[in-house]
């Protein structure tokens, strides 16, 4: 991770990040649904900064590293079980790629490319 002016940057893929995971069966639609929940998150005031990545190697594995609290983690995990399966939870090291990032309060989204056309 590196800051450009105020805004952080986020990297395209990041390995070796330490931090708690929960395993969903691969239904790549939860990631709609997780926007939603850091959205109730932020509208508790929860004053942390931290990365959610994903991977998609056989099963959806959502990873929250980077300054999340066990508290925070247990919000998601309740949050997401009340809409899908969890097949497992837990802590490690793993390699994924960013869905985003909460900074007290704030979203931001790995942008790759943006195209614009004739506008």
């Amino acid at each position: 991770m590196s800051y450009t002016k105020q805004y952080p940057r986020i990297l395209a893929s990041s390995k070796d990040i330490e931090g708690y995971f929960i395993t969903l069966n691969n239904e790549i639609e939860i990631l709609e649904k997780l926007l939603d929940i850091v959205d109730k998150l932020g509208k508790l005031k929860i004053n942390e900064c931290f990365d959610i990545y994903f991977n998609l190697s056989g099963e959806l594995k959502l990873i929250f590293s980077n300054g999340i609290t066990y508290k925070s983690f247990n919000f998601f995990k309740n949050e997401i079980s009340k809409i899908k399966h969890i097949n497992s939870i837990g802590k490690g090291i793993f390699f994924g790629k960013p869905f985003l990032r909460y900074d007290k309060g704030k979203m931001y989204f790995l942008v790759t490319s943006l195209k614009t056309e004739n506008l």
